[in-house]
């Protein structure tokens, strides 16, 4: 058995007088001589005022466009689902199968690009889940071909032409139209509701 002897660690002085152990070759201050050296290096502690942040204003075009949206999508996922499944509550993803709830669903494109010439186009716009819409990217191999099986390939060039066409739109009538076709198929009347 070998003996193990304690080894002295010799103390080192600091330049403000404390006495302290060297852990490593890189340290030449004492403990607290380090600190003051780290905070006085660092930026000066000042009093942070929390300033309003400034509000992104959305101009009344945009959010006429945005409630368009909502409601367009609403009538399109009600729409699928009564046509796949006949229940308001259930629907059938159009590019995997997958029955989903409602709440769930999302109207895709099958076209990539939100312009306006094809953002309220119902017959591109189809129910699907999360999965397909969000992470598979609109899983656009399976709708397009699902698309073209549909209408044709001569329907899907021409669709495809409008990609890029922007015109001006009456968003307000848009969102009284879809909210009446949305009513329409939840209730069996148009909006003409107390709500």
């Amino acid at each position: 058995m070998v003996k193990r002897t304690k080894v002295s660690i010799k103390l080192k002085t600091c330049k403000c007088g404390e006495k302290y152990r060297q852990y490593n070759s890189l340290q030449n201050k004492c403990p607290s001589c380090q600190i003051k050296e780290f905070y006085s290096k660092s930026k000066p502690n000042k009093l942070k005022i929390n300033k309003p942040k400034k509000k992104h204003v959305k101009s009344d075009n945009k959010k006429n466009k945005d409630l368009a949206w909502k409601w367009f999508s609403k009538y399109i996922r009600l729409r699928d689902c009564l046509q796949t499944t006949k229940s308001k509550d259930m629907g059938v993803c159009y590019t995997c199968g997958k029955i989903i709830q409602f709440k769930g669903s999302q109207a895709g494109h099958g076209i990539s690009g939100r312009g306006n010439a094809l953002l309220l186009d119902e017959d591109i716009v189809k129910i699907q889940c999360e999965q397909c819409n969000i992470y598979k990217s609109g899983n656009y191999e399976v709708f397009v071909s699902k698309l073209i099986a549909q209408h044709g390939e001569q329907w899907y060039q021409d669709k495809l032409a409008l990609k890029h066409i922007t015109m001006d739109r009456d968003w307000k009538f848009e969102i009284e139209k879809y909210k009446d076709k949305y009513f329409e198929l939840l209730y069996g009347k148009p909006k003409k509701l107390p709500f």
